[in-house]
């Protein structure tokens, strides 16, 4: 009896321990389940995938928004060019993107806990764009998305000012859309005149509202401004130094002086005059008269230096005065004699 005992409590604890345990994992199993799921992905790239377009900086620009960080455990993402030389698409990661069409492919694997729910109750969008298609089944923690990408043709414009500023930035245009029109660059001496053709140099002057279908470099046309005429007055000072200049006094040479002798006979009919000169007449006379001599010899100088007096003047007056005084006495005795 007490061995049937010792066996049944036996059995009876295995039973409770299994139950334990089971219990146990059937909670942690609905725990894991219960944390949360997933409807929503969203993927934002930094630039679109163009011609010329860096692959390696395109895939290094991709963020995934949704799921957060802390839900996600693996992210990937990556390029698929499709190449008629190639029977399947093979992935790119670097290079230039060329003029086509690629498959842009993501796989996310969430954190133990975090489910998707199914594949057409989830929305996965690139740049708010739904993708093509969103696959996973219900319960599982990894989905995966496809979006079929266009690298559209586009064009390099370059835009030289020719000395002008400022230097419009470089233009990527896509085929058959406009360039935009940059900013007026000025110049020092010139007027712009529009963006002309650089290829042939200066050939026409572009217009704006036309599609580009090429690559397009550009340069500034200039004008000339008219050159103004500028007249410069110079004042000139002119210094006039005046310096007095005083004659010195001049010592004329000394001669022997020389006299010129009038003898005056008086008569009463004619006058006898006697003139001596000397051979240098030009010279003044500096001789002072003495008062031994008569009172009618005089220097023959005509010019006297008491202010002008000339004696030969004086002589022929008087000689004049007693030919006419003589004249005059004679016709008066002739008078009284016929009488």
């Amino acid at each position: 009896m007490s061995n049937s005992t010792n066996s049944f409590k036996r059995i009876a604890v295995g039973l409770l321990s299994l139950l334990l345990f089971t219990s146990l994992a059937f909670l942690g199993t609905e725990a894991n389940a219960i944390i949360g799921v997933i409807d929503n992905v969203v993927v934002t790239t930094d630039r679109p995938l163009q011609q010329d377009t860096d692959i390696a900086a395109f895939l290094n620009g991709i963020k995934l928004v949704e799921p957060e960080d802390d839900i996600v455990k693996f992210f990937e993402v990556y390029l698929t060019y499709f190449n008629p030389e190639y029977e399947r698409p093979r992935p790119i990661e670097t290079g230039k993107a060329k003029p086509g069409d690629y498959e842009f492919c993501i796989i996310i694997e969430l954190n133990d806990g975090w489910d998707f729910l199914d594949s057409n109750k989830v929305t996965a969008t690139l740049n708010g764009k739904r993708l093509d298609r969103w696959s996973t089944e219900s319960g599982k923690r990894s989905g995966e998305g496809i979006q079929l990408l266009t690298a559209l043709p586009r064009y390099k414009v370059t835009f030289n000012t020719d000395g002008g500023k400022p230097v419009p930035p470089v233009q990527w245009v896509l085929e058959g859309q406009k360039v935009k029109v940059p900013k007026q660059p000025t110049k020092p001496g010139y007027t712009f005149d529009g963006w002309w053709h650089d290829v042939p140099r200066m050939s026409l002057e572009y217009e704006f509202n036309l599609g580009l279908y090429q690559n397009l470099p550009l340069i500034a046309h200039w004008k000339a401004l008219p050159t103004k005429k500028t007249t410069t007055t110079t004042t000139t000072t002119t210094t006039t130094t005046t310096t007095s200049l005083e004659p010195e006094p001049t010592t004329l040479p000394t001669e022997e002086p020389t006299t010129t002798t009038e003898i005056l006979e008086p008569t009463t009919t004619e006058a006898l005059i006697e003139l001596t000169t000397t051979p240098d007449d030009t010279m003044p006379d500096t001789t002072s008269y003495s008062e031994s001599n008569d009172w009618w010899i005089k220097s023959t100088d005509e010019k006297s230096g008491g202010g002008g007096f000339s004696l030969t003047t004086f002589l022929f007056t008087i000689g004049g005065v007693v030919v006419l005084a003589g004249f005059g006495i004679l016709m008066y005795m002739i008078g009284r004699r016929k009488k």
